[in-house]
C-alpha cells in the first residue's frame, strides 16, 4: 500500500502551468487618478482640478478616489466645442 502523502522530491517539484486554473486579470471598471490622467493624456494635477471643481464624477472608497471612464467621458462631452465651419 502506497502512502498518499507526496514524497519530498515530489513536493519540491514545480507545478505545471496547465494544471493551474487560468487566472484572468479582473477588468475593473474603476481607475484611480493616475490611470485617468494616463487615459486622457493629462497631468494628475489636471485630474485633481477636475475632481475639486466637480467637473468629473468620482466615487470615494475610503480615502481612495476612483473614476469610471465611460462616466467621465460623458461628463467631459459637455465641454466639446463644435466648429462653425463644416
Amino acid at each position: 500500500m502506497k502512502n498518499s502523502t507526496p514524497s519530498r522530491s515530489e513536493a519540491s517539484r514545480p507545478i505545471a502551468a496547465e494544471t493551474l486554473a487560468p487566472q484572468e486579470p479582473s477588468a475593473s471598471p474603476w481607475i484611480d487618478r493616475h490611470g485617468l490622467a494616463k487615459f486622457f493624456n493629462v497631468s494628475v494635477r489636471t485630474v485633481d482640478g477636475w475632481t475639486a471643481q466637480n467637473i468629473v464624477p468620482f466615487r470615494r472608497l475610503g480615502r481612495r478616489i476612483v473614476f469610471s471612464v465611460p462616466r467621465v467621458e460623458a461628463s467631459l462631452a459637455a465641454f466639446d466645442v463644435n466648429s462653425k465651419h463644416p
